[in-house]
């Protein structure tokens, strides 16, 4: 075996020279993010190098002991046609690769296999879509500042997510740490500010001496922090790197600086050129400064010892801006309102919308009842269902991802309050609502008279808490025993879910995770529900011509907010009715017709035409 041949003369090499692996990889790469054991893991436990970052690694031990260039690398060569296709596709990928690889994919002929892999390439893989790709291509240059744990909301929280940095989870005497590549620790000033910005949005109501019109959730504290480390971390990122930052001393970054325009435009045509337009995002980034700015209840307005911090900043920030600041703060934030406003009016005008949102799911929004037609990604799951006494942990999951499916199909629930749902098991007591409330999170209960499953959420663990739908009253969803679902449930909470835990300790949420050993919580924090809701539908839902499984042709890998996209569509068509469509999805008949339903003109003509044509038929 090359993985063999490689293990063995790498281990020679190091015994030729005296070295050990950690001694050696802290005098190769002792700034880059490896694990500190991955030569021992290469040679002792039959690993092998997959990434570019391992790959690089080794062009320096080549280097160091004076080898031919890919030395190391002529040894791992692919043993078979799949394994060529699978080396060339990033980690996060490969198993999804792998599930749609035919198994006679190594004898078909070359032009076949190409032929496949290109199938693969444009319907399967990560940036099938064009804003995938995209995406792909801007999250090969990191620049998110790295920042602590601050007040309630965890680092690990706020960088599980594709644009931000990829997050490498390594136990160390029982305790979890977590590396990024790329990054920059964000300076202890600012890391000050944001803690105290958060306790003051975060906090049952506002503290003394102070005023604020709203405050947040934890998921809000976790997109606002991740946008503010995006924007100081391009500010603080070289100009002559890829990422054409701002150069900005980390010292010099504070959030007094977002009182100045300069600072805006700066960061506004720097969004221009990496994306060469505009979207909504850079709009909501000016309203989220404009309340921190405005009279009476905005932090910044209220912190005027934040002028304390500024420092000039060439091209940015002058000596005069500061003295100027300092002496009227309360003006300084004033014209930065009336600056903010009139940016965000010229937004409006010319922001685009970055991505088709329909684009992954239109073969599913094409036909006539959407929802029946999304099911099949249910029954493909249930399709060769595994022996559970044989394959139990294969078993767990596939019950798990046809139980989120069918519950997402049935609540239509946003991702947050899908993986944050609570489960209170058959015998007892339900949570009260004070406790799921200060937690803003819902419940699925068993009602023992009525002898049936309730879905209960309070009205402020949504999004649109404060919509006309709620009235602030609580959600409640009565799941009928339709198709099996109380066996499903049943037989997950009794067998599965245990098996999904294996032993690690219980969150109580009903979706669990399949955990590693070094990882502590068991629920699908940060974006690693819409992960594996993506990794299903890449799975069971896109079907593929050369193994003859999966459900629907032309399906394109989304995640778990499409379902409402779904849902809304299907009542339009079935129903006609927005305000039918809105109550499926708990929100307002404007909302669904501006977001979420894909109805078009021809369709709105044609059902408008069924009702005219009755008319002409004969009694």
């Amino acid at each position: 075996m090359r993985k063999a041949a490689f293990a063995k003369e790498l281990a020679r090499q190091l015994k030729i020279h005296g070295d050990t692996g950690r001694a050696l990889l802290t005098s190769l790469a002792p700034d880059e993010a490896h694990a500190p054991n991955m030569f021992d893991r290469w040679i002792k436990d039959g690993k092998r190098p997959r990434t570019p970052s391992s790959f690089k690694l080794l062009n320096k031990l080549e280097k160091r002991y004076q080898l031919p260039t890919d030395y190391f690398r002529l040894i791992l060569l692919p043993e078979t046609p799949t394994e060529e296709v699978i080396g060339q596709i990033p980690s996060g990928q490969r198993q999804n690769a792998r599930w749609h690889l035919p198994k006679n994919f190594d004898t078909r002929p070359p032009s076949e296999r190409k032929t496949i892999v290109r199938w693969l390439e444009k319907n399967v893989l990560q940036g099938a879509t064009e804003y995938g790709a995209y995406q792909r291509t801007a999250t090969k240059d990191r620049y998110m500042l790295r920042l602590p744990d601050i007040h309630d909301v965890p680092a690990r929280e706020i960088y599980i997510d594709r644009i931000g940095f990829s997050a490498r989870e390594v136990s160390s005497r029982g305790r979890k740490l977590i590396s990024y590549s790329h990054s920059i620790g964000a300076p202890a000033q600012l890391v000050r500010e944001l803690t105290s910005l958060v306790r003051f949005k975060r906090s049952q109501i506002a503290p003394s001496g102070m005023m604020r019109t709203t405050g947040w959730g934890q998921y809000s504290a976790f997109k606002r922090i991740k946008d503010y480390a995006r924007m100081f971390g391009a500010l603080a990122a070289s100009p002559q790197s890829e990422i054409r930052g701002g150069g900005v001393q980390l010292s010099k970054l504070t959030l007094a600086l977002l009182v100045f325009p300069a600072i805006w435009d700066w960061w506004l045509h720097w969004h221009e050129q990496r994306r060469t337009f505009f979207t909504a995002y850079e709009r909501n980034a000016l309203v989220d400064a404009v309340s921190l700015i405005r009279r009476d209840t905005g932090w910044i307005r209220q912190n005027a010892s934040l002028a304390d911090h500024l420092v000039p900043i060439k091209g940015l920030v002058t000596p005069s801006d500061i003295r100027k600041a300092r002496k009227d703060w309360s003006g300084t934030c004033d014209k930065a309102i009336i600056y903010l406003k009139s940016r965000i009016r010229e937004l409006n005008r010319v922001i685009q919308v970055h991505r088709d949102p329909f684009q992954p799911i239109l073969a599913v929004l094409n036909v006539d009842a959407p929802l029946a037609e999304y099911r099949k990604i249910a029954d493909e799951v249930l399709r060769d269902f595994p022996n559970d006494k044989r394959y139990p942990l294969l078993a767990a999951q596939r019950a798990r991802a046809y139980l989120l499916l069918r519950l997402g199909m049935q609540l239509g629930l946003r991702r947050r309050n899908l993986s944050e749902l609570l489960v209170c098991r058959k015998g007892d007591t339900p949570r009260s609502d004070k406790f799921l409330r200060e937690r803003r999170r819902g419940e699925i209960r068993w009602l023992n008279r009525e002898k049936r499953w309730e879905v209960y959420i309070p009205a402020l663990a949504f999004k649109n808490w404060d919509s006309m739908f709620f009235k602030r009253s609580p959600y409640r969803m009565i799941l009928e025993d339709t198709a099996g679902l109380y066996r499903w449930i049943d037989i997950y909470l009794r067998r599965y879910r245990k098996v999904l835990l294996e032993g690690h300790s219980d969150g109580g949420t009903f979706f669990v995770r399949t955990l590693p050993a070094e990882c502590e919580s068991s629920e699908f924090v940060g974006n690693s529900l819409s992960t594996y809701w993506r990794d299903t539908i890449i799975k069971f839902g896109i079907f593929n011509p050369y193994t003859r499984r999966g459900a629907i042709a032309g399906l394109l890998p989304h995640g778990p907010h499409s379902i409402r996209d779904v849902i809304a569509t299907h009542f339009i068509k079935l129903t006609s009715s927005y305000e039918l469509a809105a109550y499926a999805l708990h929100s307002t008949p404007k909302t669904i017709e501006q977001h979420y339903c894909r109805f078009l003109a021809e369709e709105k003509t044609a059902l408008a035409a069924r009702v005219l044509n009755k008319v002409w038929e004969r009694p």
